[in-house]
């Protein structure tokens, strides 16, 4: 009964055409996205047309491009914590550096047993020293250390110190600053050994991220990372995982069978020129709710418009409503001449200041995007909604002659059609 009832309300209000929720004054932010060909009076010229169409009632700000740019070129807030972090890995890199070189005076000094003594103790560290420590840099640090334990005749331990080596790089140049007869040890022993290595199935997120021990980046594809297999790490060395414009973390080996989500700090105006895209997939980037919310909009309009001819436009426009309660909206409009595109505009408008949503033309598909961050929308699937099957069983919902849907008022507008 009560849905009858709800249902015979939803029609009155449909013929009686909204007036009162038509005449609210709107304001209607146009953002001018990539109309690099159309000079400010063509632009002008189709917003004084589509306030004949749309009324003169409501109230258009005109945004462009640029000013979005200024608007949003900012650092993103914590934007400071991925500075700060590799401000903290160079200034400790800053710090074994003059002892790694030190090494090599005092191994031409002959001073062996300190060498590897001091070694031994920058070994530790120089996992956190992140992507400063380039292959060359190991490669000589270990090749001094290596040299010194040779001519100490401790075997046992030359042979841990090249295993860790070879466990991290395939191969090496060692040059010629070394005796022959230790070189040769070294090559020999290369050609013996067989580094292991065991995958670690870990997703991380961005699937762009780097996986760097000991400075050198390791084989991640796919959801494998290819980890060396040596008693020789402790399950606490640590991993540097990091991405571009993320905040890296270093994760211990054996913390790596968790998958792993980098915190992202991409500056908001990046994402500018991408705002077609990254609204088709549904998801309303806080950027552009932002801007809404600067130039106080009840509604934007994106535009992507483009002068083919006189009074000839290949345009593709996206609506986002910001209505009270934080509903938002976006549509489509693609039209190839001007008074066509307004035609669609003036539609959409229409049907996006209601709070029903009424379907005229083919092809129209209105979906929910959230205007929370990092968010994505969920599609509603219309076979499980009561009031898809009301309509249905009204005979309203019909090929090609419109169709009707009424939301309780707690509703959020949700409406995917399909026309044959």
């Amino acid at each position: 009964m009560t849905r009858c009832l709800v249902f015979f309300v939803g029609l009155c209000l449909l013929s009686s055409g909204f007036v009162g929720a038509e005449n609210r004054v709107r304001r209607v932010a146009l953002i001018d996205l990539n109309s690099d060909d159309l000079d400010e009076g063509d632009r002008f010229q189709f917003l004084d047309r589509l306030a004949d169409q749309l009324g003169r009632g409501r109230d258009f700000v005109l945004v462009s491009r640029q000013e979005i740019q200024q608007r949003l070129l900012r650092p993103h807030p914590r934007v400071g914590e991925r500075q700060e972090f590799f401000q903290e890995v160079s200034k400790r890199w800053s710090r074994l550096e003059p002892q790694i070189l030190r090494l090599s005076e005092l191994y031409l000094a002959s001073q062996f047993a300190e060498v590897v003594s001091s070694a031994e103790r920058i070994w530790l560290e120089l996992p956190l020293v992140g992507d400063q420590l380039g292959a060359q840099d190991l490669i000589d640090f270990v090749a001094v250390w290596a040299a010194s334990l040779w001519f100490l005749e401790r075997e046992t331990e030359l042979r841990q110190v090249l295993e860790m080596l070879w466990s991290i790089l395939d191969r090496a140049s060692l040059g010629d600053r070394f005796p022959p007869d230790f070189i040769e040890v070294v090559e020999n022993h290369r050609r013996r050994f067989q580094p292991k290595r065991r995958t670690v199935n870990i997703q991380v997120n961005p699937v762009s991220a780097s996986f760097r021990l000991f400075g050198q980046r390791l084989e991640y594809q796919r959801g494998a990372l290819k980890l060396p297999d040596s008693e020789y790490f402790s399950p606490n060395t640590p991993i540097l995982v990091d991405a571009p414009d993320h905040i890296p973390q270093w994760v211990s080996i054996r913390e790596l069978s968790e998958d792993l989500s980098l915190e992202s700090v991409e500056s908001q105006a990046r994402a500018v020129g991408s705002l077609f895209r990254v609204l088709h997939a549904q998801t309303a980037p806080f950027a552009l709710i932002e801007i809404g919310e600067l130039v106080g909009a009840d509604v934007i309009l994106l535009m992507n418009l483009s002068l083919r001819g006189e009074g000839f436009y290949e345009s593709e426009a996206q609506w986002l409503e910001l209505s009270t309660g934080r509903r938002s909206l976006v549509v489509d409009a693609r039209a190839r001449t001007i008074d066509a595109l307004i035609e669609i505009v003036s539609s959409k408008l229409k049907l996006l200041i209601r709070d029903n949503a009424r379907v005229l033309s083919p092809s129209q598909a209105i979906e929910e995007v959230p205007l929370f961050r990092d968010r994505e929308a969920s599609k509603t699937n219309l076979l499980n909604q009561w009031w898809f099957w009301t309509l249905v069983g009204a005979g309203i919902i019909g090929t090609g002659a419109g169709a009707y849907f009424l939301l309780k008022p707690d509703q959020r507008t949700r409406l995917n059609v399909t026309w044959e």
